[in-house]
């Protein structure tokens, strides 16, 4: 059966959101304000531009979120090598100290969640698996949620295989509300989604180098 997000349509001119709830978050995907990591960091001598004891609050953050991040288990869904992939990253830096796996609980839409696991049992909203980029390996996309605030809690990111060392996602998005929708992969040769369960009101997420470009489900 066809799924929805598969159907192709032409976007009518003046075409707009159905849903107020995520228009926020699908319009920053789109406009590219936005996109993945593929940035050159600049080398800092840490030395010469702070103190000593500055220096020292730094590293007692860093080993402060490092340890916050390994001590949270992970949802069993997650493939062991993907597990690995998060708990480096998280560990990374202070900042993701408060970031933990999205799972089912975080979604509202539950409606539209239980339907859609009535074609695909074991589906995740918020994890998904698969060659995103179509270089024969396997990527996985991931979303994470910051319990501390109210609104666009979600941070998400792709990361491409091959997995080895400090992985840096090769798209991340934060403060979104995915809270109405989920991921979606069809298998071979099909890019990611991510939108509202069984409808066409998503984005795709085109491969563009190394790293990812959101574009309209409605579009050409």
């Amino acid at each position: 059966m066809r799924h929805p997000w598969e159907t192709k349509h032409q976007s009518p001119r003046g075409y707009k959101f159905q849903d107020a709830e995520l228009e926020p978050t699908l319009r920053r995907l789109l406009s590219g304000s936005i996109g993945g990591l593929d940035r050159k960091y600049k080398s800092l001598n840490l030395f010469s531009s702070i103190s000593r004891g500055a220096l020292a609050m730094v590293l007692l953050c860093v080993v402060a979120g490092t340890i916050a991040a390994q001590g949270k288990e992970l949802p069993s869904f997650i493939q062991p090598a993907h597990g690995e992939v998060i708990e480096r990253w998280l560990a990374q830096s202070p900042r993701r100290a408060n970031l933990r796996v999205a799972t089912d609980r975080d979604c509202r839409n539950k409606e539209g969640l239980a339907a859609e696991r009535k074609e695909r049992r074991n589906y995740q909203p918020y994890y998904a698996a698969g060659d995103f980029n179509h270089d024969g390996r396997e990527d996985f996309a991931v979303a994470f949620v910051d319990d501390r605030k109210r609104r666009y809690k979600f941070t998400f990111a792709i990361f491409n295989g091959p997995f080895r060392g400090a992985s840096v996602p090769a798209y991340l998005n934060q403060d979104s509300d995915l809270s109405m929708m989920g991921f979606s992969w069809h298998g071979r040769g099909d890019d990611l989604l991510l939108g509202e369960f069984q409808s066409d009101f998503c984005v795709i997420f085109k491969p563009r180098g190394k790293t990812y470009r959101a574009q309209d489900c409605l579009s050409d």
